[in-house]
């Protein structure tokens, strides 16, 4: 393909790249034998089915990639073809294209890209075509430079961890905080969790983060008892690749114990997500740190699928309501949901937190359901360190 696209400089030319979504299961439930014939007839009906196909090759074990004269098609109207008289059913191809190619990169370089716009695809049901397209291109490049950069980011302390106060509902006093990251980078400024904290999961990063968090979380639980100030519970955030590490409890008790941190001053918080990945292997760890002395929270309940046996399976000591059933109950004026995951919590002998409250009737509806604590824009927006002293300190009882 190299020689081509050296020798027709001036031919426009798309790359065409393909890929068999789940393929390794296909191998595991039909043998490589099989799979191996299917990739053949695969290969065949794909020859047979893109136009202008000007040349063509195996990429990698279940992919494929054809360089053809550039086009308009409709590759969606391709797909259901392929998949017919094939042996194994619910066999999905996935596709991704680079049009308009440039004639000054490698074939390779082409079909990395190609396969990015495939892996776009990643969390899509059957088949499915992307485009790699300039938006896409700068998405991948802040991608990589912000995975490049991260252990920098930490090692210079470049991710600031604020802190959003928690109050009980009847008091109205301050009872505990959640830690909650930031990330201000030299190079692109304000970063958004929601751009970082998912692609570092992906990439497997997101532990070192997470554990960077409970330092600066009991740094501050520290500062706090230092300075005289009042002592509330402070939470952390725990994905769920930390429970990958079977020393997470003991790691988190060794972070608390070097700063002198009470471990009933320090909260970690989980999604239902957790369970999902290894059911024993998050009980063990949850009972463990229970057992030390930390509290366990259930976070953003409400937001997926939760599930009631969930909350007899787990060891909980908190369940935190989402903030979108929360704003939902609002806007429908009708908090029956949200009454029964109080009710349900009270039932099982678990706390109850309310996320995203911001108004005074929210509030007010919350405490009349018996909601132990509430989180959200009405009282506070996450604070930074000082900031959340200071609030403290004017919050004292």
């Amino acid at each position: 393909m190299d020689n081509l696209l050296f020798a027709y400089p001036d031919r426009s030319y798309d790359m065409v790249c393909s890929d068999i979504r789940d393929f390794k299961t296909l191998n595991e439930c039909y043998g490589r034998k099989s799979c191996d014939r299917l990739l053949h007839d695969l290969a065949q009906k794909l020859v047979d089915a893109i136009p202008d196909v000007v040349s063509c090759g195996r990429i990698g074990g279940d992919s494929f990639g054809f360089l053809i004269e550039h086009q308009h098609t409709d590759w969606t109207a391709i797909l259901d073809p392929l998949v017919r008289g094939m042996e194994v059913a619910h066999l999905f191809v996935r596709f991704g294209i680079v049009e308009n190619v440039d004639h000054s990169l490698l074939a390779s370089l082409i079909c990395d890209r190609a396969i990015l716009a495939i892996d776009e695809l990643r969390d899509s049901v059957g088949a499915g075509v992307l485009r790699y397209d300039d938006e896409l291109h700068a998405r991948k490049t802040m991608e990589g430079l912000l995975v490049e950069s991260m252990q920098e980011g930490i090692e210079q302390h470049q991710f600031l961890v604020c802190f959003q106060p928690k109050h009980d509902v009847v008091t109205g006093e301050v009872a505990g905080a959640e830690a909650l990251v930031r990330w201000e980078h030299p190079e692109l400024g304000f970063v958004r969790p929601d751009a970082f904290i998912t692609l570092f999961e992906r990439n497997g990063l997101i532990s070192a983060l997470d554990r960077y968090v409970c330092r600066e979380a009991c740094r501050q639980i520290a500062r706090i008892r230092d300075k005289g100030l009042m002592a509330v519970p402070i939470s952390i955030n725990i994905s769920p690749l930390d429970f990958d590490d079977h020393e997470l409890p003991s790691h988190i008790k060794a972070i608390a114990d070097e700063y002198g941190v009470d471990h009933e001053l320090l909260h970690v918080e989980l999604t239902e997500t957790a369970y999902a990945e290894d059911p024993d292997v998050v009980v063990h760890a949850l009972e463990e740190l229970r057992a030390y002395g930390f509290k366990v929270e259930l976070d953003d309940f409400g937001s997926g699928y939760s599930s009631l046996a969930l909350l007899n399976r787990l060891p909980l000591d908190v369940l935190k309501i989402d903030g979108g059933m929360v704003q939902d109950a609002s806007r429908l004026n009708d908090y029956r949901i949200v009454w029964s995951a109080i009710q349900i919590a009270q039932l099982l002998g678990l706390k109850t937190v309310a996320e995203g409250v911001e108004t005074s009737e929210e509030v007010q509806r919350l405490k009349e359901m018996g909601c132990d604590f509430i989180q959200g824009f009405y009282y506070a927006r996450p604070l930074q360190r000082d900031e959340f002293e200071r609030y403290l300190q004017a919050n004292r009882p």
